[in-house]
């Protein structure tokens, strides 16, 4: 088998890959341009990628293509269409991350709502030396418990959220992004019922045409002023401009972003502008679509992928979408 991991860079080289490279003759490259891709795959059986496109131009010249993998859960990067013309396999491996992003959710929430750089700051610039009173409590912070949460995608993700949410003693909400009506132990409400009511939202939910632009500014105007809203799921689903300005005029209080529009990030994106005063600067926290990525979940990633090519080799496919 010919095998050819394309971007090795974007899930690491610091994983064990031993197992796969049993599996044939393994080309590791750590990225792959639009330039060198025709070249690179047209001997191959198997592609895995991660962030890298599949699609017709590209893989039209891979005459022994039997199997695209992609180590992860989205695969809006892939042209369906001409695997299904071709006959052409492609798994992906869900739930590889959910530990990881949930982890991620709350270390955005917590590096926003307990205000963590800013005592750091005051400790660190000495403000708090030779204090007469041993308190710093003008700049405040708040418990969890008590507080609505509300999730937008109740998927794996989203139900391993709402239970450490719930842990925290909050009241969980959820909307179903899907539609589908699941058996759950949560509240599912109506997207405006969830806006009103949360004083966290994070959301979720995977990129399609019904959550695009979910949340505009009208959205944003529904929500508390106090709320803070979480975005692990797909660039998209929040429109940046209508954040930027619900942030800038107090509309919500708070946002912690993970993902783009587009990505990488671009240099004129709405978060990134120079306009921004410090005010909506503090109330934005960034991050470079990294909540899957732990460590663990990498290795998950590529042990996933080595299950679904050795499944799909034996005549049984795992995960296979097409």
């Amino acid at each position: 088998m010919q095998i050819g991991l394309l971007d090795q860079i974007t899930i690491g080289n610091d994983l064990d890959y031993t197992e796969l490279s049993k599996l044939g003759d393994v080309k590791f490259y750590q990225n792959t341009e639009a330039g060198n891709m025709r070249e690179r795959v047209k001997d191959m059986n198997i592609l895995i990628g991660n962030k890298i496109s599949f699609n017709r131009q590209q893989l039209e010249g891979a005459k022994n293509l039997k199997l695209v993998c992609v180590t992860g859960t989205g695969y809006n990067n892939v042209d369906l269409e001409f695997l299904k013309e071709r006959g052409i396999g492609l798994c992906n491996i869900p739930a590889y991350s959910t530990d990881s992003v949930v982890q991620h959710t709350f270390a955005l929430l917590f590096r926003f709502m307990e205000r963590i750089s800013e005592y750091e700051t005051i400790t660190r610039e000495r403000s708090f030396v030779g204090k007469d009173l041993y308190n710093m409590v003008d700049t405040r912070f708040f418990e969890l418990r008590g507080k609505t949460w509300g999730i937008i995608g109740l998927g794996n993700i989203g139900r391993q959220v709402a239970a450490v949410a719930s842990a925290f003693g909050c009241r969980v909400i959820y909307f179903s992004a899907s539609g589908i009506d699941r058996e759950e132990a949560y509240i599912r409400t109506g997207l405006k019922e969830l806006l009103e009511q949360s004083d966290v939202i994070s959301i979720h939910a995977p990129m399609n045409e019904k959550v695009k632009n979910l949340i505009t500014i009208t959205e944003l105007r529904q929500m508390k002023s106090t709320a803070c809203i979480i975005n692990v799921g797909r660039g998209g689903i929040i429109r940046e401009t209508d954040l930027v300005t619900a942030l800038s005029e107090g509309v919500i209080a708070g946002a912690c972003i993970d993902v783009y529009e587009m990505e990488p990030i671009s240099p004129d994106s709405p978060y990134l502008s120079e306009k921004l005063d410090q005010d909506t600067y503090r109330k934005l926290i960034l991050t470079p679509h990294i909540a899957w990525g732990a460590k663990e979940s990498r290795q998950r990633a590529i042990d996933e992928t080595i299950k679904n090519i050795r499944s799909f080799l034996e005549g049984v496919p795992l995960n296979r979408i097409v």
